[in-house]
């Protein structure tokens, strides 16, 4: 309010503003723009970049700023692969007719993992496995020709097969 009808002179005189007269600004805490003296408590100064951190996106609201850490840990990353797996469970369920209350054993042939993500998803996070699926899991060299029904995957690079 106090700037009133120089409000427009006040802002078309800030965007001339040097980086050097802004790093005035920053240690002295007040900048005279014509006959104005405006203080850090008028003017927010913030550093704008594209990207601020790698790992991090940047998203600005009025005078608020919000930094989102997008980094997938290590630990986020096998939690994923053990949910895919549990999908595509369910999905086998679904094919071989089975309802929620049918309880199945269930058995998972690792056919290619050289960085071995795919056990350490499955022991790392059985309790999700537990939550999701009815029945009892477990990794095998092999899958028995007595299944209710085997289904081969690429991606993971498995075996799920589902038993009575």
């Amino acid at each position: 309010q106090r700037l009133k009808q120089d409000l427009k002179i006040v802002k078309d005189e800030l965007e001339k503003i040097s980086s050097a007269d802004w790093k005035l600004f920053l240690e002295n805490k007040k900048i005279q723009i014509k006959n104005h003296l405006l203080t850090d408590q008028d003017i927010q100064v913030f550093k704008y970049q594209e990207k601020p951190f790698e790992g991090f996106d940047i998203q600005f609201d009025n005078n608020l700023a919000l930094l989102l850490n997008t980094t997938i840990t290590p630990s986020q990353k096998s939690e994923g692969l053990a949910r895919d797996i549990i999908n595509l469970f369910q999905r086998l369920r679904k094919t071989a007719n089975l309802v929620q209350t049918d309880i199945v054993n269930m058995q998972v042939k690792i056919l290619s993992d050289p960085s071995n993500s795919i056990a350490t998803a499955i022991n790392s996070h059985k309790h999700l496995f537990d939550k999701a699926l009815k029945g009892s899991l477990s990794i095998v060299d092999a899958i028995p020709p007595n299944h209710l029904i085997k289904q081969s995957y690429t991606d993971p690079n498995i075996e799920l097969a589902l038993f009575k």
